[in-house]
Formats: structure tokens, sequence, C-alpha cells
């Protein structure tokens, strides 16, 4: 098995992890003692979509261990990784049976991850949609604490073809201010009121589980 987690506390000589024993450790108190918690064993990442929704009404993002597994091999390698990254993210599989491509992706995201570290854990978490409610997609947004920048992410879990045109209303931007948006299948800019009152168009026609990382700029 092979594991690394990307993420690093530069403060700290070594790095422990409490674990929450199906949650009845998952304690604030002991944060103390630990930097991050292990949310789960359910590694799945449509489970952990629920997982972090919840958590995250406590726990700040950089808290929460998640990784990209062997599990749901349905899903998308690189939605995995999406889905990692509103946590602590690292790899938790055997790397010798991976396939070019998903080397290549391990490349791109970790790539990611650490390009939008701060944004991300010490960003403004917002929830955008309930996965305990939508059946269409999930979203979440991390905003600079002076709103010059956002990170969205949206995972697609059942959009139908012929279903209505899904958007992502942001949160928490300046609404005069203008960002430019890239990410999707190209770019657009768009004032922060236009984000978060129409809000973001989500692809249509496109793959089951397939995720979206927007990143948004001040301009």
């Amino acid at each position: 098995m092979f594991w690394a987690c990307t993420g690093s506390w530069t403060a700290l000589s070594k790095l422990f992890e409490g674990c929450a024993g199906g949650g009845g450790r998952f304690d604030p108190a002991m944060l103390t003692y630990f930097v991050q918690y292990w949310s789960s064993d359910n590694t799945k990442p449509l489970d952990n979509l629920k997982l972090h929704y919840g958590s995250s009404f406590l726990y700040p993002v950089c808290t929460m261990g998640a990784h990209v597994s062997e599990a749901s091999p349905m899903v998308p390698f690189e939605t995995k990784a999406a889905i990692a990254m509103c946590g602590t993210f690292g790899y938790e599989l055997d790397a010798t049976k991976l396939k070019k491509k998903e080397i290549r992706a391990c490349k791109k995201m970790s790539g990611l991850y650490h390009k939008y570290y701060d944004l991300n854990f010490f960003g403004d978490y917002y929830r955008l949609a309930n996965p305990f409610e939508q059946v269409n997609l999930v979203a979440w947004e991390c905003v600079a604490k002076d709103k010059s920048e956002a990170l969205v992410t949206v995972i697609t879990v059942n959009l139908t073809v012929n279903g209505p045109q899904e958007y992502i209303k942001c949160k928490g931007l300046e609404p005069d201010k203008y960002y430019r948006v890239e990410g999707g299948t190209g770019s657009l800019t768009a004032s922060g009121m236009a984000l978060m009152h129409a809000g973001l168009p989500i692809p249509r026609e496109i793959p089951e589980y397939t995720a979206f990382i927007y990143h948004l700029v001040e301009i």
C-alpha cells in the first residue's frame, strides 16, 4: 500500500493524526493534541461528500483527513482527488497498479492542491449545495479573507441530459467587484453580484461524477 499526505505543517516536527473511531472520538478538544482527524474508514468518495459536509459545521477543512483510494472505481480519479481536496488530501492506494493517466492525474491534482493550499485551508468556507438534499450536484467554496479570490468545487452526481440548466450560486464575494472565473470548460468574467445571485453555469451533457474546480480572481 502507498500512502502519502501532500499537506504539511512546517511548525511541527512530527505530525500526529487522531482517529474518529466511527465518529466516537471525533472530539474538538482532542485538536489540542492532534492537528487533524481521520474522519472515517469509509473512503468512498460519494460518501465523503456527506462526511465532509457534516464535519464542516464544526471542524475546519485543515483538520479533516481525506484520501484518494481504490474505492468506487466508477468515480473518475480526478473527481476523487477533487473531493479529497476538501480535507488534508492524500493517496491511499497501491501505486504500482496505477494507470498512466492516473499517474498524470496524481501530478495534476497534487499540483492544484499545493497551488491553492492557503486559499483552501485558511479561506472562509461556504457550503453551496447540501448533499443530503441536492440530488444533481454538490458544491463548496473557499474565499480569501480579503475576498480577492475564491475556489469553487462542484461534483456532479446525477445530471440528466434533458434536465434544466444547473447553476451554483457563490457566496462571500464583493458584489461590486468583477472576477475572472477560470475552470470548467472555459473562462468568463462576471461581477460578484452576478456570481452570487445568478450563479456559475454548470456544463451539461458531461460524464457522470465529473468534477469542476473554478478559480475566481478579482480584476
